[in-house]
């Protein structure tokens, strides 16, 4: 039996989370566009719509974030990748 090296794995890993974290703050950066936007456009928005907006914003980043890096380690685990 050749045994794999532990190295090329840490490298995959590594960069799958690297793009992951990419991938999320392409996203944020997307969205708090999309909020200035929002702004501009119809500037008598509250500042309570603002600030939920905000919130959810970054709840979704964080489960985004957090949805990629389970789904590559459920992946990982059973050797998809």
């Amino acid at each position: 039996m050749i045994k794999k090296s532990g190295k090329r794995n840490k490298r995959k890993f590594k960069s799958i989370l690297i793009i992951n974290l990419l991938l999320v703050m392409l996203l944020a950066a997307a969205l708090f566009i999309f909020m200035i936007l929002l702004k501009s456009i119809n500037p008598e928005l509250t500042r309570d719509l603002m600030v939920m907006t905000y919130v959810f914003i970054v709840v979704l980043v964080l489960l985004a974030g957090i949805t990629g890096i389970m789904i590559f380690l459920i992946l990982s685990k059973r050797r998809m990748i």
